[in-house]
């Protein structure tokens, strides 16, 4: 008997897609502020969805694995929908998002350079006006608590040090990339 590979893609791509969710949450729980954005639009669907040139030659077959499906919670948070193939199932019931996240990019390298210069243009989203307005804040403001984590992971008498010397790491990249970039703009590191 033949193990179907699409089904393993969809099982891996489904535990990917819970995984990016609790990120998100554990980034907004952090943020309490992005939770009072988004509390009032509890109830609203927000489709995501990365728009990427397929970085490999069976990305372009895995449609579904590139989206989900969130809905924002009384709490402010998000929870993913699950629904097998993003929205496409339940557009064709009468079902509708009041948002689409769309994150365009050539490749995740773009992603990168363009976070490390805090721009970022390429999250386009379709909402009313207030939905689009929190999702921007959101996104453009949450950040990841590097050392707040660290504290809840590590002793006190190491988490201080683990934390700046994680800090120092994420700048160091960011400044990699800055310089990558003033040295040959435009261009830099092909997926």
């Amino acid at each position: 008997m033949l193990h179907d590979p699409s089904s393993t893609l969809s099982s891996v791509a489904s535990a990917t897609l819970d995984r990016m969710t609790l990120v998100a949450n554990h980034w907004l729980r952090a943020e309490p502020a992005a939770v009072a954005k988004l509390r009032p639009h509890h109830g609203r669907r927000i489709d995501a969805r990365a728009v990427v040139l397929p970085l490999l030659p069976w990305a372009a077959k895995v449609d579904s694995a590139v989206g989900m499906v969130w809905v924002v919670t009384p709490a402010g948070l998000l929870e993913r929908e699950d629904t097998p193939s993003g929205l496409a199932s339940d557009l064709a019931s009468g079902g509708k998002a009041d948002a689409t996240l769309s994150v365009l990019s050539q490749s995740v390298t773009q992603w990168v350079r363009d976070a490390a210069h805090d721009d970022f243009s390429w999250v386009l989203i379709d909402a009313n006006e207030a939905l689009q307005a929190d999702l921007r804040w959101v996104i453009e403001n949450v950040r990841w608590d590097v050392a707040g984590d660290v504290g809840r992971w590590l002793p006190a008498a190491v988490a201080g040090p683990a934390a700046q010397v994680a800090e120092r790491a994420v700048e160091g990249v960011k400044r990699g990339v800055r310089a990558l970039d003033a040295w040959w703009p435009g261009r830099g590191p092909t997926p």
